[in-house]
């Protein structure tokens, strides 16, 4: 008997070893097929889950309330994405992760449950994931996140067993738009932005924490005073939970030292209170916008500069993990490609050069 995450759903054997099924809720009690897996079941226990949605619309209805649940809105029908998506945030691998990634994949369930809780993921194909991909074409991000967030949850289905039927992960090999990731700021972003926000602003202190650090966002707001010692900057990666001890480049000290604010937190907003890490980063890109960059110079952007600085600088995979907190030379690879090519490329054409000169 497969294990299922429906609401109301009670499943136990009787005196004489015969399975039970009953969906149970608020006084009603309905037997059901005992066969999860069969179209009967799934028949039975849509009916019984309206009829108790109607009857509770019903009672709230004469109690006065304004607004009764929607019977149909709220219905989860077996092995369906919606059934899939609770059962997988039930989860131990869910539970497990940071609570900034957890945020982003909850944004991503919520949108495929919008689109397809009620289908059964054994009946998606893959021109179903590419039509939902290429209608979100016009911001790259989102198209990839989507097929991204998508896959994680069919593998994990696929691996819990939740559905005998769901074998096939129709994301694998999906192809991913270009320009879906964030891209480092250039030499005259930098140069802008420094120009529209001077030492002493809040804007130049956020900026240089997050290009001199590489942190992320919920790294920043986070900082304070007392993480500060020895000329470093203490931190513990929200996302990743790694503590880092990061060297302060001179200009992020010069930053500092030119805050007229002597707050413990570092980043503050105009009450004096500190940033949430959503308002913060909305708060940002109004000085990005200000500055007069572009659409996509954006501050994740800025964690990408610093990756790809650190590698024109010559550091090695490991030395840049040791800033950023990258547990793999892949990620790092990732945000440090750019420079890597340019670094090579310079490399190659003196070779080429040393080359030329040895024949003459």
């Amino acid at each position: 008997m497969p294990e299922t995450p429906l609401p109301y759903l009670q499943i136990f054997e009787d005196r004489h070893g015969r399975t039970r099924v009953y969906y149970r809720r608020h006084g009603m009690r309905k037997a059901l097929p005992s066969d999860l897996a069969s179209a009967a079941f799934f028949t039975a226990y849509a009916a019984a889950h309206e009829a108790a949605e109607a009857r509770q619309a019903e009672v709230a209805r004469k109690r006065g309330a304004e607004h009764g649940p929607a019977p149909s809105a709220q219905r989860i029908l077996p092995f369906s994405f919606a059934a899939l998506i609770r059962a997988y945030k039930a989860s131990p691998e869910y539970k497990r992760l940071a609570a900034t990634t957890r945020a982003e994949y909850d944004r991503g369930l919520a949108r495929i449950e919008d689109e397809d809780g009620h289908r059964l993921p054994r009946d998606m194909r893959r021109k179903d994931v590419r039509e939902r991909r290429d209608a979100r074409a016009e911001t790259p991000g989102a198209a990839n996140t989507y097929v991204g967030v998508l896959s994680l949850l069919i593998s994990w289905g696929i691996d819990a067993d939740f559905d005998e039927r769901l074998t096939v992960n129709v994301c694998a090999r999906i192809g991913r738009f270009k320009g879906g990731s964030y891209r480092a700021w250039d030499a005259e972003e930098k140069a802008a932005f420094e120009a529209r926000w001077p030492l002493g602003t809040k804007q130049r202190t956020a900026y240089a924490l997050a290009r001199y650090t590489g942190q992320r966002r919920a790294d920043l707001v986070g900082m304070t005073r007392a993480h500060l010692a020895d000329g470093m900057i203490q931190v513990t990666q929200a996302k990743t939970g790694a503590p880092l001890w990061i060297p302060m480049h001179r200009e992020l000290r010069r930053a500092i030292e030119a805050m007229a604010s002597r707050d413990m937190l570092l980043l503050v907003n105009e009450s004096g209170a500190g940033f949430d890490k959503v308002y913060f980063g909305a708060w940002f890109a109004e000085a990005i916008d200000d500055a007069g960059l572009p659409e996509d110079c954006v501050l994740h952007g800025l964690r990408h500069a610093a990756g790809s600085d650190l590698a024109e600088a010559g550091c090695s995979e490991t030395e840049i993990m040791s800033i950023l907190g990258h547990k793999t030379a892949r990620m790092v690879t990732r945000y440090t490609r750019g420079a890597r090519q340019k670094q090579l490329a310079k490399a190659a054409i003196v070779k080429l050069e040393r080359a030329g000169r040895k024949r003459k």
